[in-house]
């Protein structure tokens, strides 16, 4: 079955997420990991709606492109950069927002990928992760298939909880 969600709840619920759950006011400046298609609009409507700086990273040179042709002309602050967020660093403090989506699968060291956010997130910053993960415990063969096939590094929500909380202690 597919379903059809109209753009105006799409931004409905995006601009409810940026409100109420990472708490966007100016000035803030926020890191989007991963800016496929979608992410660059989101990318855009926080900096266009919430008059935040947002810095979106992504390691698809087309993706990038696409988001650099997207801003041109506009009056907010937007900046796109091809890069692998596993090898990038930032300065401590930069961010007061990291936000990624559909992303953290790719990634095989979460660990040290998690204590940079940490590092990078200014005092109070709001770190959010929207990712898949598996039940604890055994999974089926397909879908075991499926996540090896795919080149996928997918965790149960304890060990990814556990990861994050070790490496928020490292900071």
């Amino acid at each position: 079955m597919s379903v059809v969600v109209p753009e105006e709840v799409t931004f409905t619920w995006l601009k409810f997420l940026m409100l109420m759950l990472l708490g966007l006011t100016s000035p803030t400046r926020s890191e989007s990991i991963g800016c496929r298609l979608w992410y660059q609009r989101k990318c855009i409507y926080m900096a266009e709606n919430f008059d935040v700086d947002v810095v979106g990273i992504d390691l698809s040179i087309n993706m990038i492109s696409l988001a650099i042709e997207r801003v041109i002309g506009l009056k907010c602050t937007v900046e796109f950069e091809c890069v692998d967020c596993t090898r990038k660093i930032y300065p401590k403090n930069t961010f007061d927002v990291i936000y990624t989506r559909d992303a953290m699968l790719h990634i095989k060291d979460k660990p040290t990928l998690f204590e940079s956010f940490y590092k990078w997130l200014k005092h109070g910053g709001t770190l959010l992760i929207i990712d898949y993960c598996k039940r604890a415990g055994s999974i089926s063969l397909e879908c075991e298939e499926y996540i090896k096939k795919g080149g996928y590094y997918i965790h149960d929500m304890e060990a990814d909880y556990q990861m994050l909380k070790n490496a928020d202690s490292m900071t």
